[in-house]
């Protein structure tokens, strides 16, 4: 786990530059369009070099994202195998009645949900901090063309976020409704492979299933 919090070289300045070129072309679009103004003092040669910037933008794109994923994901598969071994060694150390209120299918949901949540935190986590950038530049690129207008972006801007602000909290609780749910089911589907003799044996298997298919509902 020494690698877990290394910033591997690869990894440095790749999602701001990503985002900068992502601003750099609505720009580059609207200095193109301007030269074809009645009123454009622009020459030729600066459209050429608007034109050749916003492609070798498109192009240094289409060469970063695969390795800004492909370098998340690597970063994903560290913590997850980092987390995982922690939580294994914590188990290794637990108390006997400390193992007896630990349902196995919560142990279980843990290593198979919740450790795979890495994979999409590790792709959006940099939209957190950059986001502010973002907007900023945004911002003033409206504002230098549009003028005042511009703060109705602002507008749409805050109350989509804080329209995603809402969705997140109720999903967070729908998601810790399944997770408790995932771990009824993993506890009893384990008792009954347990107890798979004894079920036969008094000819259970009709009740059991209809537990097991209400906890699936």
């Amino acid at each position: 786990m020494d690698d877990l919090y290394d910033v591997r070289p690869q990894d440095e300045s790749k999602h701001l530059a990503d985002k900068l070129e992502k601003v750099l072309q609505p720009y580059l679009v609207g200095e193109v369009i301007d030269y074809f103004s009645p009123d454009t003092q622009m020459t030729r040669q600066d459209v050429y070099t608007y034109a050749i910037a916003l492609t070798v933008t498109g192009m240094i794109q289409l060469c970063i994202m695969p390795l800004y994923f492909y370098s998340m994901h690597c970063v994903a598969m560290q913590m997850k195998a980092a987390v995982g071994a922690i939580i294994y060694r914590k188990i290794m150390k637990m108390s006997s009645y400390s193992l007896h209120k630990t349902s196995s299918g919560q142990i279980v949901n843990i290593l198979s949900t919740d450790v795979n949540q890495f994979d999409h935190a590790t792709g959006t986590f940099h939209f957190i901090w950059i986001a502010p950038i973002e907007i900023t530049i945004v911002l003033y690129l409206i504002y230098s063309r549009v003028g005042i207008a511009a703060l109705f972006t602002l507008a749409v801007i805050m109350s989509m976020v804080t329209l995603q602000f809402l969705m997140g909290y109720f999903l967070g609780k729908l998601r810790t409704k399944i997770g408790s749910t995932k771990d009824k089911r993993t506890l009893l589907m384990n008792e009954v492979i347990a107890g798979m003799n004894i079920i036969k044996m008094y000819c259970w298997e009709k009740p059991i299933s209809h537990l097991i298919t209400q906890l699936r509902r």
